[in-house]
C-alpha cells in the first residue's frame, strides 16, 4: 500500500505543481480539489493504516489507491490544455449577469425556504437548538427545501461579495455567513464562506502570499477538527481521523465488489430520486444512487438519515468500472475549467456561484446534489425573478414619490 499512495501522492503533488505554473497562484481549482483529496485518500489512509485498520482488505485499499490516482489525473488534465470546448456552452447556458435586488431577494428566501425546512421536516426549532441532530436523522422528505436553504444564503453571499473592496469585509462578511450556515448542520457548508472569501481575495483584491495560504490551510484544519469537537462527531483528536471514512468504507466496496456488479448507468440514474418530494411519493427509498453501496453493508441506516461517504468516483465505478472513472474524472474536469474560466473573466454573481457549484470540485456547493441543468435553470430564474422584483420596487416607489409631489404642488 506504501508504493500505492506514493503513486497518488506523486500524482497529486505534480498535478498541483502544473497547475499552478499556469495559473500563476495555489489558488486554482486543481490546487483546491488536491487539498482535499490528498487528505481523503492519503493522510488519512496512512493514519489508519497504522492503527490496523485495513488489515484483511490490504488488496482492495491498494486498488482503491490506484484508481483515485487514475481518477485524480483525469480530473486535472482538462486544465493543461490549451483548449477549454465547454466555455461557449457555459456562456450559453448561463446567460443571465445582472444582480439587482439579489442581495435582499436572496435572503428573503434563505429566510423562507430554512422557515419551511423547519415546518415541513416536524422538528422546527431543533435546527436551532441541535443543528447536528436535525441535520443527520430529520433532512429525510425535505432534502429539496435544505439545499435552496444553503443556495439562496450562498447567493446572499456572492450578491455582498462582488460589492466588497477589503480584505477585512470579505473576511468579517464570510464569517457572519458561515455562523448563519451553522444551522443547516454542514461543517463543508460553514467553512465552504472562508475559503471562497480567500479565493475571491486571490483573484480580485490584493492577494495573500503563498506563507500566509499555508497558514489559512493550518487554519481552516483547526477549524474543522474544532466543529467536530463542538458538534460532537469526535470525542479527540483520534476520532477526527476516524469520523473521514470515504477511503476505508471505499476499500470495503471494492473488497466486496462481487456482491453488487456492475450496474451500466442505474447508480447514475438513481440520484434523481433526490428531486422527488417524499410527500409527493412515499415509497420514495431511503438509499438511492451511490448511497445503496453503503445501504448493502449498513441496511437501514439511510433510513436514519445515516449515509455513509465515500471516495467520489465509487458511483462511476459502480456503473461503468475504470471507464467510468477516467470518464467521470474527465467531465468534472471539463466542467470545473470552464467554471473556473468564467469566474477569471467576470466579477459577477454568476461567475461566483457556477465557480462555487462546479468549480471547486467536492469542497464547496451552491445548490447540493443539483444536476448541471436544474442549478442552471434555479440560477438564471432567481436572477431574472430579483431583478424584475427590484425594478418593479424601484418603479413602485418612484411612482409614489412622483404623486407625492403631485399631490404637494396642488395643494400649494
Amino acid at each position: 500500500m506504501i508504493f500505492a499512495e506514493s503513486v497518488l501522492a506523486l500524482t497529486i503533488l505534480v498535478s498541483c505543481w502544473i497547475a499552478t505554473r499556469i495559473y500563476r497562484q495555489l489558488a486554482n481549482p486543481v490546487c483546491l480539489f488536491a487539498s482535499l483529496f490528498f487528505f481523503q485518500t492519503v493522510l488519512v489512509p496512512l493514519v489508519l493504516d497504522q492503527i490496523g485498520l485495513f488489515q484483511g482488505m490490504e488488496e482492495a485499499a491498494t486498488k482503491a489507491t490506484l484508481i483515485s490516482a487514475v481518477y485524480f489525473a483525469a480530473v486535472a488534465t482538462p486544465f493543461f490544455l490549451r483548449m477549454s470546448p465547454l466555455d461557449p456552452i457555459f456562456r450559453l447556458v448561463f446567460p443571465i449577469k445582472r444582480s439587482e435586488g439579489v442581495r435582499t431577494g436572496a435572503l428573503l428566501s434563505y429566510f423562507l425556504a430554512f422557515s419551511g425546512l423547519m415546518a415541513f421536516s416536524g422538528v422546527g426549532t431543533m435546527w436551532l437548538t441541535s443543528t447536528r441532530e436535525a441535520y443527520q436523522e430529520h433532512r429525510a422528505g425535505v432534502g429539496v427545501l435544505w439545499s435552496l436553504s444553503q443556495a439562496f444564503l450562498m447567493m446572499g453571499f456572492a450578491g455582498f461579495l462582488i460589492r466588497q473592496k477589503s480584505r477585512v469585509r470579505v473576511f468579517l462578511v464570510s464569517f457572519l455567513f458561515g455562523g448563519v450556515a451553522y444551522f443547516l448542520g454542514s461543517k463543508a457548508f460553514m467553512i465552504g464562506y472562508v475559503l471562497l472569501a480567500v479565493i475571491y481575495i486571490q483573484h480580485r483584491l490584493r492577494p495573500f502570499t503563498n506563507r500566509a495560504l499555508a497558514l489559512f490551510a493550518v487554519g481552516m484544519i483547526t477549524l474543522q477538527v474544532s466543529l467536530q469537537l463542538l458538534q460532537g462527531t469526535a470525542g479527540d483528536l483520534a476520532d477526527t481521523f476516524m469520523y473521514f471514512d470515504y477511503f476505508s468504507n471505499t476499500a470495503m466496496f471494492l473488497k466486496h465488489f462481487d456482491d453488487f456488479g456492475f450496474a451500466h448507468g442505474a447508480t447514475l440514474l438513481g440520484q434523481l430520486w433526490y428531486y422527488v418530494p417524499r410527500a409527493l411519493v412515499p415509497g420514495k427509498p431511503f438509499a438511492y444512487g451511490t448511497a445503496i453501496i453503503m445501504d448493502h453493508f449498513y441496511p437501514g441506516a439511510a433510513d436514519l438519515g445515516y449515509t455513509p461517504a465515500m471516495v467520489s468516483w465509487a458511483g462511476p465505478y459502480l456503473d461503468f468500472g475504470i471507464f467510468g472513472v477516467i470518464l467521470d474524472g474527465l467531465l468534472a474536469g471539463f466542467i470545473a475549467r470552464a467554471a473556473y474560466n468564467m469566474f477569471l473573466k467576470e466579477n459577477s454573481v454568476t461567475a461566483i456561484l457556477v465557480f462555487d457549484q462546479l468549480g471547486i470540485m467536492a469542497i464547496s456547493a451552491v445548490f447540493m446534489n443539483a444536476p448541471l441543468p436544474i442549478f442552471a435553470v434555479w440560477l438564471n430564474a432567481a436572477l431574472l425573478f430579483f431583478a424584475a422584483l427590484h425594478r418593479f420596487i424601484h418603479f413602485a416607489s418612484n411612482r409614489s414619490r412622483l404623486a407625492g409631489e403631485e399631490t404637494a404642488t396642488v395643494g400649494h
